[in-house]
């Protein structure tokens, strides 16, 4: 039977077929051996500068066509040396690699010396200079987003998974523009859609004002943050429930600050044994292999009974939100939330898992 794991339990990491900022298997003995012999035999500029970044420059380079520590060592190494983007693309094209080897591995570089480097708080989860990768749970779209001092470009590409898309290699959109604070601005980009970050999440707010969330994960795929937490359809609704001339967002009424959160019975074991009970796999997301998390949102009233329920965050769709929504509204009546000892309406939130 096909069940989920909800709210506590640990999203188990994942790691997606490759991608454009990994470097492929042919391409770490390749570099090694290109920077080995440009150690050995080229300029005295360079030997001299690696031997001082790079500790045991010659056995670690040596070492680096097994890929693994040493490798990201002497790409670290050999893009400080250069200083900049621009430098070490061109650094990599004297090594005599292949274009698309050029473009993969300087985005490498830059995603290591971004994991070294000081943050920019004012764009949350990346740093001033540097190449960060995001990817949606339901594994059908990642970003690699570049940050340089000049300008920025966000990217968009399908997944191997995404049965949407048969171009699995060229990215559907390419972005330029500069981050100002949380937002993305580009003149390349419809009024009616932005991308933004927040609490650590890029988002992507298309024409048709859906919200669709990607977090921020390894070259790998796999998320750096465990479970996944989305941010911007409540910041979204927070943010129109105090804004008068905006008729068409949901108004969201300001909580009460209860003394006792509602409870289910059982508390979160309960919660989940009842989902792990009568939770169903939608077909149409068996058919295709999705997965992923639905958020429900859902106030419980003063005698416990569930109302209001609907789903929050990015659509995955397949029929996910639909059969999330009709498990919630079959639970049994909850513990309702207490202020000075007296029962209270109060808004609930549950993450639901779906997996195969």
């Amino acid at each position: 039977m096909k069940w989920i794991i909800l709210l506590l339990a640990v999203l188990a990491a994942f790691t997606a077929q490759a991608q454009p900022l990994q470097p492929t298997t042919s391409e770490i003995p390749a570099f090694s051996q290109a920077l080995l012999q440009e150690f050995l035999q080229g300029k005295a500029e360079t030997r001299n500068n690696l031997s001082i970044l790079l500790p045991d420059a010659e056995p670690t380079i040596r070492k680096a066509a097994k890929g693994g520590a040493p490798f990201n060592a002497a790409i670290d190494a050999t893009f400080r040396m250069a200083g900049s983007r621009e430098a070490y693309h061109s650094f990599l094209q004297t090594l005599q690699l292949p274009a698309s080897s050029v473009t993969r591995l300087t985005e490498y570089a830059m995603y290591l010396f971004a994991d070294n480097s000081k943050r920019n708080y004012l764009v949350p989860s990346l740093y001033n200079y540097g190449t960060k990768m995001f990817i949606d749970t339901a594994r059908q779209w990642y970003h690699i987003v570049t940050i340089t001092p000049q300008s920025s470009e966000i990217r968009k590409y399908p997944t191997a998974q995404n049965i949407e898309v048969a171009d699995k290699v060229n990215p559907v959109l390419v972005l330029t523009g500069q981050f100002k604070d949380k937002n993305f601005i580009t003149d390349s980009l419809p009024q009616t859609n932005f991308y933004f970050f927040l609490d650590g999440v890029l988002g992507e707010q298309t024409g048709e004002n859906e919200i669709r969330e990607y977090f921020e994960c390894t070259p790998t795929g796999v998320f750096l943050q465990q479970p996944p937490v989305p941010v911007y359809a409540f910041y979204l609704q927070q943010q129109t429930a105090t804004t008068p001339e905006s008729p068409s967002q949901e108004s969201l009424p300001v909580p009460q600050r209860a003394d006792e959160a509602p409870t289910y019975p059982g508390g979160d074991d309960g919660v989940t044994l009842f989902l792990k009970r009568h939770l169903r796999y939608p077909d149409a997301a068996g058919r295709y292999g999705i997965s992923g998390y639905v958020i429900v949102r859902f106030d419980v009233d003063t005698r416990g009974k569930v109302k209001n329920v609907k789903t929050i965050g990015v659509k995955i769709g397949y029929g996910l939100e639909d059969e999330a929504i009709r498990v919630v509204k079959q639970m049994s009546d909850w513990i309702p939330a207490k202020l000075n000892g007296n029962p209270i309406e109060a808004a609930c939130q549950l993450r639901i898992w779906f997996d195969k």
